[in-house]
């Protein structure tokens, strides 16, 4: 079994247009020990996920310049992309099924609202990257 990694080893990209949403985001998961880069828009992702390996990639839908679904499928389908199979999870305030088919038709690996629960987070990180025993 491989050695469990800590929050201190992940590397996130956020992806978000409000300000205040992505302040918050950064703040929750720096306090974590995360350590974050942001990107404004899809196309912003796109260029950074380029050059940068990421964790994971926490991308709003609607955004100016490029939306996220877009942003998603682009890097999904880059081969050269360091990141085209890494997690890319939606954060969105439009929680409707019809949302949820689209992230997954694009290649999104979950599905998060806004507002963001911390603890939801936390559990879908943990879920990811870190390794757990059963406790019987």
């Amino acid at each position: 079994m491989d050695a469990p990694i800590s929050f201190q080893e992940l590397h996130a990209l956020v992806v978000e247009d409000e300000k205040l949403n992505a302040f918050i985001v950064i703040k929750i998961l720096n306090r974590w020990g995360i350590t974050t880069l942001h990107a404004q828009n899809g196309l912003e992702a796109v260029a950074l996920s380029s050059k940068e390996r990421f964790s994971f990639i926490l991308m709003d839908l609607q955004m100016p310049e490029m939306d996220g679904l877009l942003a998603t499928r682009e890097i999904r389908a880059d081969e050269k992309n360091p990141n085209s199979e890494t997690p890319i999870w939606a954060f969105t305030a439009y929680a409707t099924d019809d949302a949820r088919i689209a992230c997954e038709k694009a290649g999104m690996n979950y599905f998060l609202t806004k507002p963001l629960d911390a603890d939801l987070l936390k559990c879908l990180i943990h879920r990811n990257f870190l390794n757990f025993k059963a406790v019987s």
